[in-house]
């Protein structure tokens, strides 16, 4: 579990605290919100003290095999893959890969 102490402008903290909740590897437990400087100052900020867990999400290997014209394969490996339909001809595939050529 991580400590984490974020201090800046509450407009810009709550984006970045929402973005962080809201992935699922994260898990984060607020302890204290407290105001940073001079009371009746115009650019008060706050600082925000959490704890963070962090448990990593199942990757899903995906493998893609291309043909070429020539009647070659090329295998490309993702380590965390997905794949999406977007219509009868579009495919889109995204993940992590080390090394395309290899």
């Amino acid at each position: 579990m991580l400590k984490l102490i974020a201090m800046g402008k509450p407009h810009e903290l709550h984006p970045f605290i929402f973005d962080l909740t809201s992935q699922p590897q994260y898990r984060v437990r607020l302890e204290s919100m407290s105001p940073v400087g001079c009371p009746g100052q115009e650019s008060q900020e706050t600082s925000v003290q959490m704890s963070v867990s962090f448990t990593p999400t199942s990757q899903t290997p995906v493998q893609v095999i291309l043909h070429t014209r020539n009647n070659q394969e090329i295998k490309i490996h993702f380590t965390d893959g997905f794949a999406v339909k977007l219509s009868d001809t579009v495919t889109y595939i995204g993940g992590k890969a080390a090394d395309v050529f290899g």
